[in-house]
C-alpha cells in the first residue's frame, strides 16, 4: 500500500494546492471579507495560522469563493521583519508592500510614497490610504502573521 504524500510541513506553510481542513476558519474569513469585516486567528505554533495566509494569498482561491480578484489589493506581511517592534515601523512596513503591489495598476502609487517621505508613518496615515483604495473601489485585504513578536 502506497501512502499518500502527508499535506503537512513542518515549520513552514503549505502551499495553497496541498491545504487542507480548516474549512470553519475558511468560511469565517471569507464570510468576514464579502461583509468588510475582521479576522483574528491565534494559537499555538504549528496548527495551520500561516498556511491560512497563504491560502488566502491566492487568487485561484479568491475565484472559486466567486470574489474578483481584481478588486482586493492582497498584502501579507510578518511581524517578524519588524525589530525592534514600533508603531512607526509596522505602518511603514505596511503602505511600503502596499506601494510595491500597486505601483503599476493604480493612480494612488505617488501619494502612498509622499506618506512613506515622512520621518514617521503612523495609523492616521494609513488611514488615509485606506480612504484612497475605497476611492479605487478596492479593497485591502491586510493578512498579517507572527502577531506574537507585538507582544513581547
Amino acid at each position: 500500500m502506497i501512502n499518500p504524500k502527508n499535506p503537512f510541513t513542518v515549520g513552514q506553510p503549505v502551499p495553497p494546492e496541498r491545504f487542507v481542513g480548516h474549512e470553519y476558519e475558511i468560511n469565517s474569513t471569507f464570510d468576514q471579507i464579502a461583509n468588510r469585516g475582521h479576522v483574528a486567528i491565534w494559537g499555538s505554533p504549528g496548527m495551520g495560522k500561516s498556511s491560512l495566509l497563504e491560502y488566502l494569498k491566492s487568487p485561484e482561491v479568491w475565484q472559486k469563493r466567486g470574489f474578483d480578484p481584481s478588486e482586493f489589493i492582497i498584502v501579507d506581511f510578518s511581524c517578524v521583519n519588524i525589530e525592534p517592534f514600533l508603531p512607526s515601523k509596522f505602518w511603514r512596513e505596511i503602505l511600503s508592500l502596499l506601494a510595491e503591489k500597486i505601483k503599476k495598476d493604480t493612480s494612488f502609487y505617488s501619494e502612498i510614497n509622499t506618506f512613506l517621505a515622512k520621518p514617521e508613518v503612523n495609523k492616521d496615515d494609513f488611514s488615509q490610504v485606506l480612504r484612497l483604495i475605497g476611492e479605487q473601489n478596492k479593497h485591502l485585504v491586510l493578512l498579517v502573521d507572527d502577531y506574537h513578536i507585538v507582544m513581547r
